[in-house]
């Protein structure tokens, strides 16, 4: 929406040979910077599981803070 003041990151994967060279750091920016030049206040990111600790840290060097979970249940009937 034009109006919204929040992003929603929803990024993609890095492959595994390309973690850690940088390319996580220039799309984030990239991002960011266009949030930023649109007006937007907040960031909203979603879809990172709790065990995915390189994302998590990530998101709490920015000041990020956990404020809702997502969870998923299985069942067999």
């Amino acid at each position: 929406s034009r109006k919204s003041q929040q992003l929603d990151m929803l990024l993609g994967a890095i492959r595994p040979d390309l973690r850690g060279v940088g390319i996580d750091v220039l799309m984030g920016r990239a991002v960011i910077q266009s949030a930023l030049q649109r007006g937007m206040k907040t960031m909203d990111s979603h879809l990172i599981l709790e065990t995915n600790l390189m994302m998590c840290a990530e998101y709490e060097k920015w000041g990020g803070a956990i404020y809702k979970r997502f969870r998923i249940y299985k069942k067999s009937l």
